[in-house]
């Protein structure tokens, strides 16, 4: 059995029956493609699954976009690669992968066959919402100029550990590999871009699609700021189904593994069952 590696696109050889429509996994910020490697695995081996590096990961080289980025500038790489699996594939995402699928579906959602997304970070969300919606809009801005400030004064590490801590909770950056923290204090210079993104999205209040299936996940023990967010994207659409990864947070895909990954196939079984009643898979038209 082969398998296949691209600098800036993994692709992972899968086991046990679970779907033939292709897979393609989003990483959360300051993790890589290989976030996905355990959950591909529990798949078939007819599956076609890829988890590309985003911007700013180590195989990219760190590169961090020049001006204004958005989550256009992320997809657009993205894009490309759905569009060579010639057919519309799961979208799974987590934290600010899951906001980029939300944009994908939005801009080509004649690539998607349906979304599974474990706390999407589309911030825009509570701007656009209600005012105490916007108090937590303005947590996050707080957020990221605090990161941002703190890599313009050369504190690359002051700003990876208030970034760890805010998402794992209170000594999380402590309780990381030597390595590790490295690892996220080469990467956290794109974490202002990724925030920028988020916080910028345009029209969120219309970002699923009508006839694309979706399943959003969050933690029990999440930050009221992504509840929220999971709680406004639930209401969106008919297709959409909101559920709840008991005692997890925001890391829940990585500290409820197990779980998570179950919801994930759970979610793709369901989705191409229906469509296998159907069987009917629309063609990708290429822009």
């Amino acid at each position: 059995m082969n398998k296949q590696f691209d600098a800036s696109l993994h692709a992972w050889p899968c086991w046990s029956q679970i779907s033939p429509a292709p897979c393609v996994g989003l990483h959360c910020s300051g993790a890589d493609g290989s976030q996905w490697r355990n959950l591909f695995a529990r798949m078939s081996e007819e599956t076609k699954t890829i988890a590309p590096d985003l911007i700013g990961t180590l195989s990219r080289g760190h590169k961090i976009p020049d001006g204004p980025f958005t989550l256009e500038n992320e997809a657009a790489s993205i894009v490309t690669e759905i569009e060579k699996l010639g057919r519309p594939a799961h979208l799974i995402g987590h934290s600010y992968g899951g906001a980029l699928a939300l944009h994908i579906a939005r801009a080509r959602p004649d690539l998607v066959r349906s979304l599974c997304l474990y706390e999407p970070t589309l911030f825009s969300l509570l701007k656009a919402g209600e005012v105490t919606d916007g108090l937590l809009y303005s947590e996050i801005v707080s957020l990221t100029n605090a990161i941002r400030t703190g890599i313009e004064e050369g504190c690359e590490e002051f700003s990876a550990q208030v970034f760890t801590d805010f998402w794992g909770g209170l000594g999380s950056w402590q309780a990381l590999s030597r390595e590790r923290r490295c690892a996220m204090i080469d990467w956290v210079h794109k974490a202002p871009s990724d925030f920028d993104a988020l916080l910028k999205e345009p029209d969120p209040e219309y970002i699923l699609s009508e006839g694309v299936p979706s399943t959003i996940i969050r933690g029990s023990q999440t930050h009221v700021h992504t509840k929220r967010i999971a709680e406004l994207l639930a209401s969106q659409g008919k297709l959409v189904e909101l559920k709840v990864l008991k005692g997890a947070g925001h890391l829940g895909p990585f500290s409820f593994k197990e779980s998570f990954e179950m919801e994930v196939l759970s979610h793709i079984r369901t989705v191409d069952r229906r469509d296998m009643a159907s069987m009917e898979v629309k063609p990708i038209s290429r822009s």
